[in-house]
């Protein structure tokens, strides 16, 4: 069974990482620390690994504990507003 009928339009590499209007439905539906420039919008939120789906994650810190943040943004629109803080327990 062919699973790319028609061929892929949109092969990898054809956006560069970081492109906001590629990663919407990736942002994390929690964000403490939601911050917006150029057009983008990026949840800045630093922990002990990347959200699942995280294109862009980069090492924060290595010590005395490896925290990670992911880069990944969306563009920053009425329509999509910070999503809220992250329940803490």
């Amino acid at each position: 069974e062919e699973q790319h009928a028609g061929g892929d339009p949109s092969p990898p590499g054809r956006h560069g990482h970081g492109d906001p209007l590629t990663l919407t439905d990736n942002f994390p539906k929690c964000c403490d620390n939601c911050n917006s420039w150029s057009g983008a919008q990026f949840c800045d939120d630093v922990g002990p690994k990347c959200r699942d789906g995280c294109v862009n994650c980069h090492v924060v810190q290595t010590r005395p504990v490896k925290t990670f943040r992911c880069g990944d943004g969306r563009a920053a629109l009425p329509e999509n507003p910070c999503p809220p803080p992250c329940k803490k327990n």
